[in-house]
Parts: structure tokens; C-alpha cells; sequence
């Protein structure tokens, strides 16, 4: 893959997901289509090293990067939600799952960085949120169900470090103004309008 788009923060539509399985882990690739774009590319959120465990890795400055934590608080920022008992499964991302939590549709910010290969070939890599991206190929079905024990108890934390933007109020129908007035009318009491004793005219 050669540069096409430039490099910094685009827009994009997510269009599809699924869980990989790598030889670091698993991953779940979120399919974009960036915004004026004509290529899709992908973003792939770490989830687990090659052991089953939180994914982490140490970066060239020697600081350990929590990969896991931080797709988690992308995913959370996606809207993820919790069951009816508050627990989060990150298995509903399947999309075979019965009740799979369908990222497509969602406009989100991917950040395009580019980076020359041993050869001098340019490339792009995507981000949301995430320190690097993977190739790999789909995980199995036992993998993807464990997920839900392994980071229930971190999904929910980390939702709670992050702040989903509000869904914007809906306009006023005529009928839900209608009614407003038919309500204040009715608290103010029955001699509102009816009484003309002190009009100066």
C-alpha cells in the first residue's frame, strides 16, 4: 500500500469489523472509508499479545505502551455498551454475535501517519487511538468469548474515563408545544384569561 491520503487527522466512516487473530494477538480491524477519500484502510485496536494476556509493548524510548487500554477506551468512546447486569462483553463486536454491537455507520477521527520502509517505500499506517497496526487472520469463536472475561471488568473502567459526546436535543414538535401550553395553562388555575374587571379598556 503506497501513500494516497495525507498525512494528519481525517474524518471517516466506519463500514465494516472483525476480530483477527495475529502473531501478536488479537486484534479487532474497524474497516474506514475516510471522508472525500476513494480507498478504505483500517484501523486495528489491540486486545491481546500472542500469550492471551492485555496487549502491551515498549516503544523505542523504552516506555511501556498499554495497547489493550487504550482500544478499550476507543471502543468505549464508540458507544460500546454494558448488558443489562453492567458488564461489558467485547464479544458483541462479533458480527456474528446475535446481538453484535454494529460499529458501521459511525463517523469517527483517524489520525494517517507515514512511514518509510526498509526498502525507502512509503506507506501509511491508521490510528484511532492506538500505538501500531496488524495483518492478520480471523480469530476463533472460543477467543473472541473469552474477551468478555478477560476485559469486562477494564471495559467498564475504562468508560468511565471517557466522555461520549450527547445526543443533541430534538426540536419542539408543534404537538409537544401544544401541550406545554395546555399544561401551563392548567398550573396557573382556571381564572387565567376569564376575569376583565381591572382593563383600562
Amino acid at each position: 500500500m503506497s501513500v494516497y491520503y495525507a498525512k494528519g487527522t481525517h474524518r471517516a466512516t466506519i463500514v465494516s469489523q472483525a476480530f483477527l487473530s495475529t502473531d501478536y494477538g488479537t486484534q479487532l480491524a474497524v474497516k474506514i472509508m475516510p471522508e472525500n477519500g476513494e480507498h478504505e484502510r483500517t484501523v486495528y485496536l489491540g486486545l491481546t499479545d500472542e500469550h492471551g494476556q492485555p496487549s502491551k509493548f515498549t516503544n523505542n524510548a523504552g516506555e511501556e505502551i498499554d495497547v489493550a487500554k487504550k482500544s478499550l477506551e476507543v471502543l468505549a468512546y464508540l458507544g460500546l455498551p454494558p448488558d443489562e447486569k453492567g458488564t461489558y462483553r467485547l464479544s458483541v463486536l462479533d458480527p456474528e454475535h446475535p446481538e453484535c454491537f454494529d460499529l458501521t455507520g459511525k463517523v469517527v477521527e483517524c489520525y494517517c501517519q507515514h512511514k518509510t520502509k526498509a526498502d525507502g517505500t512509503e506507506v501509511e499506517t491508521w490510528y484511532i487511538n492506538t500505538p501500531r497496526a496488524l495483518q492478520g487472520k480471523p480469530v476463533e469463536k472460543n477467543a473472541i468469548r473469552k474477551l468478555d472475561s478477560l476485559f469486562g471488568k477494564a471495559m467498564k473502567a475504562a468508560a468511565k474515563e471517557v466522555t461520549v459526546p450527547a445526543t443533541a436535543a430534538a426540536a419542539p414538535t408543534p404537538e409537544s408545544i401544544a401541550k406545554a401550553t395546555d399544561e401551563a395553562i392548567e398550573e396557573a388555575g382556571p381564572d387565567v384569561g376569564d376575569g376583565d374587571d381591572d382593563c383600562p379598556f
